[in-house]
């Protein structure tokens, strides 16, 4: 499959108007090509390049991505691929306040199970392995073993990402929070949360932000006064000109040019992003490492 073969199928699932039973022909054809494409190396890079198109026009399509995911995350050869429209659906799903709401009613439900399983192994943004989870739980609600899945992977959720869990949870634009397992969730949450706020604390967490901003600057000061008399010591910084980037209530460039300084103010846009790491992850790597292979075998394993 050449670019333009694979632009033409990146146009047909991006196509509103497209003929939707061959949605699956398609991705079948994805598959097969990036399993062929796995052996050689040297067209691997650019055909994976010309493939990032497909993959988010499959990861803006709810109907798509669920599709894919239950084809492509659920065997072992084609894993690589749903990892790599994985990427493109967490840059999505990332800046959500709600678990995405996923439409898996014609999805087996061996098949919605394994991926459920598949997207906590990853790691995925809880968003949508969050999603993905309720969203099974509701268009299968009378199943056992959909029930026990569940339940051990909204346990799964609340130990590995507590705060980002709850916020998920208890947003007004959550439509799961009618389900028992969300509601029981929520409260030992909930829980847990006024306990932690009950437990003593270094006097540094205890700082307003205005405090931090204070002793970060005490800080700076006391660093960029042992810097300048390194400066004036050294006889190589005569001789060249520094320039650095400046924080403080604007961003700007301070140039020193001998005993000359002057700043040029930059016009920045405000932007933060906040992620919460699994908690295994951080305190014992290698049992994260465990879980995660666990996880990635499926139920009762």
């Amino acid at each position: 499959m050449n670019e333009d073969e694979t632009f033409a199928i990146y146009e047909a699932l991006s196509d509103a108007a497209r003929d939707f039973g061959r949605d699956e022909e398609r991705l079948t054809t994805l598959a097969a090509e990036a399993r062929a494409r796995q052996l050689d190396s040297a067209t691997q890079q650019t055909w994976a390049a010309s493939l990032r198109n497909c993959l988010h026009a499959i990861a803006e399509t709810p109907t798509l991505l669920v599709r894919a995911l239950s084809m492509w995350l659920t065997v072992d050869a084609d894993v690589p691929l749903a990892a790599a429209l994985l990427a493109h659906a967490d840059q999505a799903a990332m800046s959500l306040d709600h678990p995405t709401e996923l439409p898996l009613d014609a999805v087996s439900i061996d098949q919605a199970i394994l991926v459920a399983y598949r997207l906590c192994s990853r790691h995925t943004s809880p968003q949508l392995s969050l999603g993905w989870l309720l969203s099974m739980a509701r268009a299968h609600p009378n199943e056992g073993p959909v029930q026990r899945a569940v339940e051990q992977l909204l346990t799964h959720h609340a130990d590995e990402f507590p705060r980002t869990t709850l916020q998920l949870l208890e947003s007004d634009a959550c439509v799961f929070q009618n389900l028992p397992a969300v509601q029981a969730t929520t409260t030992v949450l909930v829980e847990q949360a006024a306990a932690s706020r009950t437990r003593p604390r270094l006097r540094e967490f205890a700082m307003t932000a205005s405090m931090r901003l204070q002793y970060a600057s005490l800080k700076r000061d006391e660093q960029r006064d042992i810097e300048r008399g390194a400066r004036q010591r050294s006889v190589m910084m005569q001789l060249v000109r520094s320039q650095r980037v400046k924080y403080a209530s604007r961003v700007s460039i301070q140039i020193a040019d001998h005993d000359a300084v002057r700043e040029v103010p930059m016009a920045m846009t405000e932007m933060s992003h906040t992620l919460e790491l699994p908690l295994s992850e951080s305190t014992d790597p290698l049992i994260g490492r465990w879980v995660r292979k666990k996880l990635g075998l499926g139920p009762d394993r």
